[in-house]
């Protein structure tokens, strides 16, 4: 088992523990935010190095599944990316909804710092991204 504290965002807190080839971050309330099996636990040098990108969905919506996969295949490409799927209808989703004053879905929050309504082309992604690295 490993815990690791890490300051990733401003005024942000994020505990990561793996337990059994699976990662959960976990936020300074203890509440769990992403759970994840590992299959390969790689060497990070820098934990603030990781981008993580939220996609608030809904079970109704015709375009949240695409939102999702765009996402989920740039953290399979990028192991600095870590990809959470929110749904509104969740007490957690519906929290997040509400502090960033987001209405429909899907909308994709990366690093608590940029938020996108509806769905972005996959370089207007990618371009977000990297402006939240810099």
């Amino acid at each position: 088992m490993g815990i690791i504290k890490v300051k990733i965002f401003p005024k942000r807190t994020y505990f990561f523990v793996i337990v059994n080839s699976v990662l959960s971050i976990f936020d300074k309330n203890d509440k769990c935010i992403y759970m994840q099996a590992v299959l390969k636990i790689t060497e990070v040098r820098n934990m603030s190095e990781f981008v993580v990108i939220k996609v608030l969905t809904s079970p109704t919506c015709p375009y949240c599944p695409q939102a999702v996969r765009m996402v989920k295949e740039i953290a399979s490409r990028d192991p600095g990316v870590i990809a959470i799927e929110l749904s509104v209808t969740t007490p957690q989703g519906y929290e997040e909804a509400v502090k960033f004053g987001i209405s429909g879905v899907p909308a994709i929050i990366i690093n608590d710092q940029r938020v996108i309504h509806g769905l972005p082309s996959y370089d207007a992604l990618m371009r977000e991204i990297e402006f939240v690295r810099r």
